[in-house]
């Protein structure tokens, strides 16, 4: 099966890592005049530690890829797990504390090979409006994970504008750098990656802040059927309401493409505070009894700048039995659980998910 998507855990020492002094930030508008962005190797060369020295590269495929095949009646190596990660809601760290975007930063291309990192997600509202200073900051954190890996990145609200809309978003080097020369729909309102792990390949589809036009669904339609057999998974801003009700782009998403596509499996978001998880069952062969679940997960702490800094979800894929395993880490905190969390939304498994 190959997945399309639209971008072991250790038990570690708890440690309490002080919060940081917020970064006072400029609140008014950009001058007519701004400073320059800086050039990608600019900001490889500006971020310390593992990234110094980072030079392109082709994402390994995993070992199980490169195997023959085994011989009729010979039973292959099992698939090796791997790992998407995914940030959301990122903007109080591009304003006011960019050492903990960056320490997350380090630990994704620190632990890429051993939690076998292969897709990056981010589900929007990378910085807190139209600054400079927070665009530079976002740059410094992102470039080099998506230099090493593949990914998709959506806009949110406080990363569009008015005026221009997601024009704004797609300016930005972190996000043209996912989009790749025809897998994109209006120039980034939405856009498709695809990888291939654990034997399968996936098709992700990324969606601008409420991008919802019927042309786009077609497009986006257009894709999935060029890729019958992939693994699709979603990634939107806005997708779940505190009441755990499905926003109004979610709601088009599951009509008009996830209820008619068997492969359709998740949909990520974040937005809106806190942790929350939808169950969809389908009929997929008509006979009554569901098939299959489609997942909306949602996850943002954001806001608690007192024990939720740094806070990213490891998503776990399991190609033997087919199972998520989802799981909370702050590298800036070294805090594989979130404290005020229920322990069934620190971690879980989604049974038989793709």
């Amino acid at each position: 099966m190959s997945i399309l998507l639209f971008g072991c855990e250790a038990i570690l020492p708890k440690e309490t890592a002080a919060t940081p002094t917020p970064t006072e930030v400029p609140t008014e508008a950009p001058t007519v005049e701004p400073t320059p962005e800086p050039t990608f190797e600019q900001v490889l060369l500006s971020t310390p530690g593992p990234t110094a020295e980072l030079t392109p590269e082709v994402t390994p495929e995993p070992e199980s890829e490169t195997t023959p095949a085994p011989t009729p009646g010979q039973k292959g190596p099992t698939p090796t797990p791997f790992s998407i990660v995914w940030m959301s809601d990122t903007q109080n760290l591009t304003r006011h504390y960019p050492e903990v975007f960056n320490s997350m930063r380090d630990w994704i291309l620190n632990e890429r090979e051993a939690q076998n990192i292969v897709f990056f997600v981010h589900t929007g509202d990378v910085v807190d409006g139209c600054s400079q200073t927070m665009w530079d900051n976002a740059s410094i954190a992102l470039i080099p994970i998506l230099y090493q890996i593949p990914g998709i990145m959506v806009s949110g609200n406080h990363d569009v504008s008015s005026e221009n809309k997601q024009k704004l978003f797609y300016e930005r080097p972190y996000a043209r750098m996912m989009l790749k020369e025809g897998q994109s729909f209006q120039n980034g309102e939405c856009a498709y990656q695809t990888f291939t792990a654990g034997g399968d390949e996936f098709l992700v589809f990324g969606f601008g802040y409420k991008v919802n036009g019927s042309g786009m669904w077609r497009w986006v339609s257009s894709v999935i059927e060029a890729h019958p057999n992939a693994v699709v998974l979603f990634v939107m801003h806005d997708g779940l309401q505190p009441e755990n009700v499905h926003s109004g782009q979610a709601k088009e998403l599951l009509k008009r493409i996830a209820e008619t596509t068997p492969n359709a499996k998740m949909l990520l978001c974040g937005h809106n505070d806190g942790f929350l998880r939808h169950e969809d069952l389908f009929d997929d062969d008509g006979d009554g009894e569901s098939d299959r679940c489609f997942y909306t997960l949602m996850f943002n702490v954001q806001d608690d700048v007192e024990e939720g800094l740094g806070y990213m979800r490891i998503l776990t894929f399991y190609p033997e039995d087919r199972h998520i395993e989802v799981k909370l880490y702050s590298p800036w905190f070294n805090r594989w659980d979130y404290p005020k969390a229920l322990p069934e939304e620190n971690g879980f498994i989604l049974e038989n998910a793709y």
